[in-house]
């Protein structure tokens, strides 16, 4: 027997970033400051990644498992983000 919940993920699609599915690294685009604070979490709320991020255009590089997570700029802008 399976067991599925919904949940509902708000969006802002402002984010621009690259590729998505991504592997190893991402790369984000319009960034507002120079200094930007990135949070990777998964689905159940759980912090995966969260580094500094200082330069548009420059590879975060990421160690996740594939499935899927949530992606956070600066306690703001959220994008989902598929890792394969």
């Amino acid at each position: 027997m399976f067991c599925v919940s919904q949940t509902k993920v708000r969006a802002d699609s402002d984010i621009a970033f690259y590729p998505n599915p991504a592997r190893d690294y991402i790369i984000i685009n319009d960034l507002n400051s120079e200094r930007n604070s990135i949070t990777i979490f998964n689905l159940e709320d759980k912090i995966m990644l969260t580094r500094d991020y200082y330069k548009a255009g420059q590879p975060l590089e990421l160690d996740l498992e594939s499935g899927l997570y949530l992606f956070k700029i600066n306690d703001r802008k959220m994008s989902k983000l598929i890792i394969r």
